[in-house]
């Protein structure tokens, strides 16, 4: 084939990423990397690489709108009962088929910084090395020196960073890692986006959800971990129900370790006929949820871009939210939501009763942040500028 050829054809782009690309890890990453395919499918010939999970049985392919992206697993992932953490596993994985990428693919799209890193540099110019960071901060289980040297090391080993943050929160991440000038320069702020053919305030869906007895419905989506505070949830609704009103329920869409304490915590206060815990919930039924709901009521301790909240407001949900990283810059109090200043129980549902209060002009402001997050807008850019980097080097 000689080079005229070759350049009409798509660049090949592989997606590299710790999942099964199905259902694990859940959380606004995988919503993202499956949401962004179609539009990448334009531009990109792609394949996925990601983790086998546990005892599941691997998929051959993702079908997304009728197109099939075939999928190759490059470690083996358990999610219980883990000698070797999966972070490592996944950087061995990376290493053992480093020339395979290398040869076979024009761009490997990296997310996650040590995926990066245990590629290291190109063994030629081939390929691009693209990295994507969801979000500023650092897991709770890395010390924070340990991860901005990761992160400053997988800027430099690759071509083009993408890093999913507010402005504020992209500025200081910045003013943190301290780069060189030509490091920086790979560095490029995105906001993160949805399907607006799911989450829509104008495409109406009917809740499964019952509450015909209840005025206000409640909702709180995500992992049942620490960092989302799901007991914070919990405890503001009771404070709301004894504070100001018992015509209400809290709808829990997500699951995870912290699930039985969850359950427990309910119980204690009496709350079970309120209090609907509905397991992990597809995302279609996600976006039912939030169009059939009230108040979306967000706890988490820090995010990047929360996609939950980005969600709620495609759908009209107003959020009550605490004042916390990589919300305040979303949520506008008394806008298009309320901001919780203390992270307390009381304070929240006085929170909740506030937003209740202005609803009607809340829905009307979050309506106007629509165009904020559109899918095409943001895809186009990542596509873009991936597009830029990659055609200058073949030149």
């Amino acid at each position: 084939m000689d080079k005229n050829t070759k350049t009409l054809q798509k660049p090949s782009l592989a997606i590299i990423f710790s999942s099964d690309f199905e259902s694990w890890p859940t959380g606004g990453m995988l919503s993202f990397v499956l949401e962004i395919l179609p539009w990448l499918r334009q531009h990109f010939q792609i394949e996925l690489w990601g983790a086998k999970v546990d005892n599941r049985v691997p998929k051959k392919f993702v079908e997304i709108e009728g197109e099939k992206y075939p999928i190759y697993y490059f470690y083996q992932a358990k999610t219980k009962r883990k000698l070797i953490p999966n972070f490592i596993k996944a950087m061995i994985g990376i290493r053992k088929f480093k020339k395979l990428l290398s040869n076979k693919y024009d761009i490997l799209y990296f997310h996650g910084e040590p995926l990066v890193i245990a590629y290291g540099k190109s063994p030629t110019k081939k390929p691009l090395i693209v990295l994507h960071q969801h979000g500023t901060f650092n897991p709770d289980n890395v010390p924070v020196f340990l991860y901005r040297a990761m992160q400053k090391i997988s800027i430099k080993l690759s071509d083009l960073c993408f890093v999913s943050a507010l402005e504020e929160d992209f500025y200081n991440y910045l003013k943190n890692l301290k780069l060189e000038k030509k490091d920086r320069e790979k560095v490029v702020r995105i906001n993160n986006f949805v399907d607006e053919r799911l989450f829509n305030a104008n495409v109406k869906s009917p809740s499964k959800i019952n509450n015909e007895r209840q005025t206000f419905k409640f909702l709180w989506v995500g992992r049942l971990v620490k960092v989302k505070d799901p007991e914070l949830a919990i405890k503001a609704f009771s404070n709301y129900i004894n504070q100001f009103s018992s015509n209400a329920c809290l709808l829990i869409a997500g699951d995870g370790p912290l699930l039985k304490k969850c359950e427990k915590l309910v119980k204690d206060f009496g709350l079970e006929d309120k209090v609907i815990f509905l397991g992990s919930v597809p995302r279609k039924e996600v976006a039912s949820l939030m169009k059939n709901s009230d108040l979306l009521l967000f706890t988490s301790r820090k995010e990047g871009i929360p996609l939950t909240i980005i969600e709620a407001f495609m759908c009209g949900l107003p959020v009550v939210a605490c004042d916390s990283r990589g919300v305040s810059g979303l949520v506008k109090h008394n806008v298009n939501g309320y901001i919780v200043k203390q992270r307390d129980p009381l304070s929240y549902a006085k929170g909740i009763e506030f937003a209740l209060q202005s609803l009607k002009q809340l829905k009307e402001n979050v309506n106007r942040e629509k165009d904020n997050f559109a899918a095409e807008k943001i895809a186009g850019s990542i596509i873009n500028k991936i597009s830029e980097i990659f055609y200058a080097t073949v030149k």
